[in-house]
């Protein structure tokens, strides 16, 4: 009926809910309906076949704390609860398979298996931290980010009946913790390694198959192996009626496909074993270390998954292998028949380029062996080079030189590079002497002065340092002379010097060209500068031997030499250094030992390098330099300390090479303390097994509070030392929350019990302090005050992880440690929350004319506009003056609120929204017959539809004596064979017992009473009169007794 109503509509659009339709038709009734409100939209406005008496059936279920009014939440919770009871209950197995299937479907799609906290966030698209039904059907059925199950895979029955066990307690959404805890509990698969003493207790098995290791194969054992698969593939298709001739590749592709059913473009050892056994098991038999061995072909990266293209890419692999190889004489026959059948047929001869995008029909660059061979073989677009030519045997030998790198392809730079070396001779573009030259095709006589400079005497790095400085002093001066100014230490020196050298020509020079640069353009003469140390200096420049040298190379020698002539400092004095200038970075700019923040400050250009002008620039200017004096560091030791720096002589620095030197030579001064964890981890501390916390210590209820209590305490004394101000808007959610994102440091937002604790004892004691108690923990070592770390983890274990996860949220945290003071809370009985409900009410009637108004009264508390508030607002509203309410303690205690409060939250959720505040506010003004609605004048149309409604609305009638005479007359006709016959005649099973449904089926049909005799609420009162424990069913004897 709701769904026909919204499509006689005329807009079409919004979801179709219960809640829109109470929203739309009944504004009024969003704090409660009656019965005739619900009766109007049902019958009228829905205009659903439902007869007043069932109606009333229904409300007997859905007002079942007979206040005569009922929520839509009420509504839409009842309407969910009678839907899923009739969803199917799956047994323990079928529970196991469903769970099993969505882990591996979270696996293969998110790389998620077991790690239900994250198929939890994928599945909640609204980031509510809470899951409905739709949620998780949608993101069962979806394709990525969804899981992409068909019904083959998850069917509907399953989903139902898993959603079922999910939310048992029907409420319509399910938080994280508790899907977490079905999810571990019927799973074997989890993120979170057992331990197996945790296993033995918790009674789990691990019991799961493991991929043996495959064989070693030679590529002719694995040829034997494929081609008995690529033989049992031919009949597999052959007897399925599938042309499958042709290239062994369809094959595998079609085989892979068919395989790969998720479409997920990988398959797994098991998947391809199983398949084999399956479907070819009739035309070959193959051992398990046979098809090990060709899984280690076609997984060389040892990841458990195969895709198609690693499949492809092994057996073509597989297949070159075993293709001949050839020299480069038959390399060059190769290309010259190609330039011949290139003349001929398209009178290029040696357009290598055009040849190749003969075959490159789609552009993209790139060209595998069938389109080559379809390039020299075929007789309409191709070569047409016969055999005689061209044999197969020198085309495979001519391709597996082509594709070198087997990666099954040749790109287009690849083909033209192959070709003009074995097809120069026959190539369209001719070459002038000055190429050949410069591809040394052409040998020129020239001065070799490799004996000469092999033979030079070798120098120390002090000799060969002060000859880079006297050359380095030279380029500068004739830079000078030029009108250049420029750095001695700058990477521009050399290369400008040989750019004018050769004319721009060339970035290189040999060495007869830097002699004559240097004895005729810088004019060193030998008496300065012997040739012996010029053939020293450029044998240091050409490391590489290659008789020529670039700028850069100029550059990286100088500076090489420069550094190996500074002093090289010994560890102690490297740490007094750091400690300088953790010093002064801290003094200037508050970042001692912050080794990130200084090399940004030297790293002023943000390039991620730095250079040793920069570190002295830093060092000795003043702010936002760290303005350290030559007194505190030398120049040498400044040289030094760069020289300790600059490993790799590279003339510069990154972030990272600077941060590990000074975490390695200044531990004692960084900002980072390495916890006893991460120096295990590291392997600075002996590997030892780590204490576990063990059983929790006793602690009763009220001590829980207590120990709670302090907590929060000692929480808002240390908020305020920080600055913070702890006034009336930072509540104590505010301060756990804030506390919770400062110690998540791998931003999870949860904390184990380890981190709570390491938090805690910063917080309070101090780094220091924490640090010295963490390394040798005691259960008697006091927290804060009144709080040690036994009662922490009583605390813990009791309260707030009692579940055993080993992680806590700061929500979970605040709503467990409110429960649990919740519990001492007063339990008031309705006179006396009334009386405090007049009393608020009377407040905001005298400040703010809202008596009996508790929309309004809830937007006074509600001060943030969140549609929620919290007992702390709530108590801020009420005892503090205008514009609040002004009450004082006298008139209402502390106790009285609380008791008000706990009525209020019967979700224990620790805040109310709108909804719940003025549910309460309106069920108990019913119960106690207050109204504050507008007085209507007696008699008027308003006043008498008014009473109307209410006689309709009011307790269930009792039967007139003239109604019970006629209910004994027609019953006296009947016995319990007629009933019997009757429920054969209806097809419903008779059990001797009547329900509630059926007892209108037999007043109407079987008694034959109309409705102008016994309308539906006498027909409701009837069986209002027999049912009066609510059961849904009477024995029958009840029934034939009405009237009696």
């Amino acid at each position: 009926a709701l769904i026909c109503y919204y499509k006689r509509q005329p807009v079409k659009s919004g979801a179709i809910s219960w809640g829109r339709f109470f929203e739309e038709c009944c504004p009024a009734a969003m704090g409660g309906i009656t019965f005739s409100e619900l009766d109007q939209a049902v019958r009228e406005t829905l205009r659903a076949h439902v007869s007043k008496y069932e109606l009333r059936v229904f409300w007997r279920r859905l007002d079942a704390d007979g206040s005569g009014q009922a929520t839509i939440p009420e509504f839409t919770r009842v309407m969910y609860v009678i839907e899923m009871s009739t969803w199917p209950d799956l047994t323990p197995e079928e529970v196991d398979r469903t769970v099993q299937t969505l882990n591996d479907a979270a696996e293969k799609w998110h790389r998620a298996g077991g790690n239900w906290f994250k198929i939890f966030s994928f599945i909640d698209f609204d980031e509510s931290g809470a899951l409905s039904y739709d949620e998780l059907r949608q993101c069962i059925r979806s394709t990525p980010p969804g899981l992409r199950l068909k019904e083959s895979d998850l069917s509907e029955r399953c989903i139902q009946g898993l959603w079922k066990l999910l939310d048992s307690e029907a409420d319509i959404e399910i938080p994280v913790y508790r899907f977490m805890a079905f999810m571990r509990q019927h799973s074997k698969a989890s993120i979170h390694r057992l331990t197996s003493y945790s296993a033995k207790k918790r009674g789990i098995e691990e019991t799961k198959e493991v991929m043996p290791v495959p064989p070693q194969r030679s590529f002719g054992e694995l040829r034997r192996t494929t081609a008995q698969l690529e033989r049992a593939l031919l009949e597999y298709y052959a007897s399925r009626g599938i042309h499958a001739l042709g290239l062994p590749e369809r094959n595998w592709n079609r085989f892979f496909r068919e395989i790969d059913m998720d479409n997920s473009d990988r398959v797994t050892y098991f998947e391809l074993r199983d398949a084999f056994q399956a479907k070819l098991r009739k035309w070959v038999s193959l051992s398990e270390d046979d098809l090990a061995g060709f899984w280690g072909l076609i997984d060389p990266d040892r990841s458990g998954e195969a895709s198609w293209s690693e499949m492809a890419l092994a057996l073509y692999k597989l297949d070159v292998d075993s293709w001949p190889d050839e020299d480069d004489a038959a390399m060059d026959s190769v290309a010259a028949a190609l330039s011949e059948a290139l003349k001929l047929r398209l009178h290029t001869g040696g357009n290598w380029y055009k040849a190749f995008t003969i075959v490159d029909k789609e552009s993209t660059g790139r060209v595998r062996y069938p389109e080559f061979r379809e390039l020299v073989r075929d007789t309409w677009k191709g070569l047409a080079v016969k055999p005689e030519q061209i044999s197969e045997k020198r085309l495979k030998a001519c391709w597996k030189r082509l594709d070198n790198n087997l990666s099954g392809d040749v790109n287009v730079a690849e083909f033209m590079v192959f070709m003009r070396r074995h097809g120069a001779q026959h190539s369209m573009h001719k070459l002038t002497e000055y190429s050949k030259k410069k591809r040394g095709l052409v040998q020129e006589p020239q001065e070799d002065s490799t004996a000469e400079i092999a033979s030079a005497p070798a120098f120390g790095d002090q000799a060969l340092g002060t000859v880079a400085m006297q050359l380095s002093l030279a380029v500068n001066n004739w830079l000078l002379a030029r009108g250049v100014r420029q750095n001695l230490h700058s990477p521009q020196l050399w290369a400008q010097l040989l750019g004018f050298a050769s004319n721009g020509r060339t970035s290189r020079m040999n060495f007869r060209e830097f002699s004559a640069t240097v004895r005729d353009l810088l004019r060193v003469s030998a008496a300065e500068v012997s040739d012996d140390e010029l053939h020293a200096f450029f044998r240091e420049v050409d490391a590489d031997g290659t008789g020529e040298a670039t700028p850069g190379e100029f550059d990286r020698a100088v500076y090489r030499l420069q550094v190996e002539t500074w002093p090289k400092l010994e560890d102690p004095q490297i740490k007094s250094l750091v400690s300088h200038l953790s010093s002064a970075a801290e003094k200037w700019h508050r970042a001692g030992g912050n080794w990130y923040k200084v090399f940004t400050a030297c790293d002023q250009e943000g390039t991620g390098n730095m250079g040793f002008p920069e570190l002295c620039r830093i060092v000795r200017k003043s702010f936002p330099g760290l303005s350290i004096s030559t007194s505190q560091i030398s120049d040498q030791d400044l040289r030094g300390f760069w020289r300790a720096l600059d490993t790799d002589r590279s003339g510069l620095v990154s972030v990272r090479e600077f941060m590990v030197f000074m975490r390695t030579h200044g531990k004692e001064f960084s900002m980072h303390k390495s916890t006893q964890y991460s120096l295990k981890m590291r392997g600075e501390l002996p590997d030892e097994d780590e204490p576990a916390l063990g059983e929790p210590p006793e602690r009763s209820r009220d001590q829980l509070r207590a120990i709670h209590t302090r907590l929060d305490e000692a929480m808002m004394r240390y908020w305020r030392r920080r600055g913070v101000a702890t006034g009336a808007s930072f509540r104590v959610a505010t301060m756990w929350e804030r506390f919770f994102r400062e110690a998540d440091a791998s931003g999870s937002g949860r904390l184990s019990f380890p981190e709570l604790e390491r938090s805690l004892r910063t917080c309070f004691q101090g780094r220091a302090a924490a640090s010295a108690a963490l390394d040798s923990p005691s259960s008697q070592d006091f927290i804060t005050r009144g709080v040690n770390r036994d009662d922490l983890h009583a605390l813990w274990a009791s309260v707030v992880d009692a579940e055993g996860f080993g992680e806590t949220t700061a929500r979970v945290w605040l709503v467990r440690n409110y429960r649990l003071q919740l519990e001492v809370w007063p339990d008031m009985p309705d006179k006396a929350l009334s009386k405090v409900v007049d009393t608020i009410s009377a407040a905001a009637d005298k400040w703010h004319r809202a008596g009996g108004n508790w929309y309004k009264v809830f937007n006074l508390c509600d001060t943030e506009k969140a549609g929620r508030m919290s007992f702390e607002v709530m108590f801020d509203i009420i005892r503090r003056p205008l514009p609040c309410l002004a009450i004082p303690p006298s008139r209402l205690p502390e106790s009285a609120l609380k008791g008000l409060w706990k009525a209020l939250d019967t979700d224990q959720s620790g805040d109310v929204n709108v909804t719940e505040f003025m549910v309460f506010m309106r069920r108990l003004e019913v119960k106690r017959g207050v109204s504050h609605s507008p007085k209507a004048a007696a008699g008027s149309i308003v006043h008498r539809a008014r009473a109307m409604k209410e006689r309709e609305g009011s307790s269930v009638p009792e039967l007139s004596q003239e109604q019970l005479d006629m209910l004994r007359m027609y019953l006296d006709d009947h016995s319990p064979a007629t009933f019997a016959e009757a429920y054969e005649k209806w097809e419903i099973p008779w059990e001797g017992l009547v329900s509630e449904w059926d007892f209108h089926r037999i007043i109407r049909e079987l008694l034959g009473i109309a409705e102008e005799h016994l309308d539906d609420l006498a027909v409701y009162a009837a069986w209002s009169s027999m049912d009066s424990s609510v059961e849904g069913v009477v024995p029958l004897q009840s029934v034939l007794s009405l009237g009696q």
